[in-house]
């Protein structure tokens, strides 16, 4: 809980970035931030001062790493996972610990041959005053057209750094509240590795956002459109894999539904096709009535047959035909575990049709009876009559 009058600080780190640009020779220029100690100056290279600092964080355990270092035990213990002991905590040993860096950069053009190939080594604004080793005016606005590319759509390491801020350090990765997880000894240069390839991954998409243009129209003002034909060709002469579209073989894919699809249709005719042949030849196989009887629809004919129900048509093929108004067997659950079948109950139009018909037998003799009676005493009154 909080008590009033007092605030809540997030333990983190704190990254800032100072530039020295070197520009004909001399760091003091109007795009440096600093003007770096002669112990510091390089005679063809920019500096970067990298500087590090934290808000209360403690370390789990002790690194040497020279930009993280933090042996200074904190006076705090945390408990262990399992509850077996404690584990000491570390304060980093400097309050602000600064990581120095150089770049240099160089243009090379490759039809040049030996020393004449490439400009000299030199600073970010430098190499693109120098002037560069071309054979005639194509090549020195193709290298115009690279240069303005390069220079406005590609952040420098410490572009990287002035935009994603303390977002660009990889130990926060192991970083939990104001505990700063176990970082290995050279720290400091998976730091700078990481910085470096993020600049690298955005110098190959700035010529794909050279080619590609303003992504919106508040942003065309601000990019320049090739100019001639040699930019237009860098432009056009791009291959890019679109996140839209992918690549396949039209042959794989074709030899792939081809064979597929002939495996499928002899799958399904090679069957109806030999019993084809059989019955035209006229020839009877035992392998194959034994395969057509097998069939799970001829196994439930067979037992149909077995208690007298349905006639059947097609019994040699792999599905015989009942005949309309069959009725087939039923389940017979006298005992649940071993159920049988046995023949379906009568119908209600059946009984009342059987005892109509019983009825009429009843009827027809009781009537053969009576004439029978009447025929009897008639035969006894002529017979009486005579005698008389």
């Amino acid at each position: 809980m909080l008590r009033q009058n007092e605030t809540s600080l997030t333990s983190d780190y704190t990254l800032s970035i100072l530039n020295a640009f070197l520009i004909n020779g001399s760091y003091a220029n109007q795009y440096s931030y600093f003007h770096p100690i002669p112990e510091l100056a390089l005679p063809d290279a920019d500096i970067m001062l990298f500087a590090l600092s934290d808000s209360g964080l403690e370390f789990l355990e002790p690194t040497e790493d020279l930009w993280y270092a933090a042996s200074r035990p904190s006076g705090y213990k945390i408990l262990q996972s399992d509850l077996s002991g404690s584990t000491e905590l570390y304060l980093r040993d400097d309050i602000v610990t600064f990581l120095g860096c150089t770049s240099r950069q160089q243009w090379c053009n490759p039809t040049f041959n030996g020393s004449d190939q490439c400009q000299p080594l030199q600073g970010r604004i430098a190499s693109t005053m120098e002037p560069f080793p071309a054979q005639h005016e194509k090549q020195r606005k193709i290298h115009y057209w690279l240069t303005t590319m390069t220079e406005n759509l590609t952040p420098s390491m410490s572009n990287v750094i002035s935009t994603l801020g303390v977002s660009a350090l990889t130990a926060r990765f192991r970083l939990g509240g104001s505990l700063q997880g176990p970082i290995p000894d050279n720290q400091w240069q998976l730091e700078v590795q990481h910085w470096f390839s993020t600049s690298m991954a955005a110098l190959q998409d700035a010529f794909v956002a050279g080619a590609a243009g303003a992504p919106s129209v508040e942003l065309r003002p601000y990019f320049e459109p090739p100019a001639n034909l040699q930019e237009r060709g860098i432009c056009h002469n791009q291959k890019v894999h679109s996140a839209g579209y992918m690549n396949f073989s039209i042959f794989g894919i074709a030899i792939i539904f081809s064979v597929g699809g002939l495996i499928i249709i002899a799958s399904y005719a090679i069957e109806p096709l030999v019993a084809w042949l059989q019955k035209r030849r006229r020839t009877v196989s035992y392998s194959r009535l034994e395969w057509c009887t097998n069939e799970t629809i001829q196994l439930q004919r067979l037992a149909n047959e077995e208690i007298g129900l349905g006639k059947w048509d097609c019994v040699d093929e792999s599905i015989p035909v009942a005949r309309r108004d069959d009725f087939l067997a039923v389940l017979d659950l006298v005992d649940p575990k071993h159920p049988r079948l046995q023949a379906p109950p009568a119908s209600y139009e059946d009984v009342a049709r059987a005892k109509l018909q019983e009825r009429e037998v009843d009827e027809n003799k009781t009537f053969r009876e009576e004439t029978r009676d009447t025929d009897e005493t008639t035969t006894l009154e002529s017979q009486a009559a005579r005698t008389v």
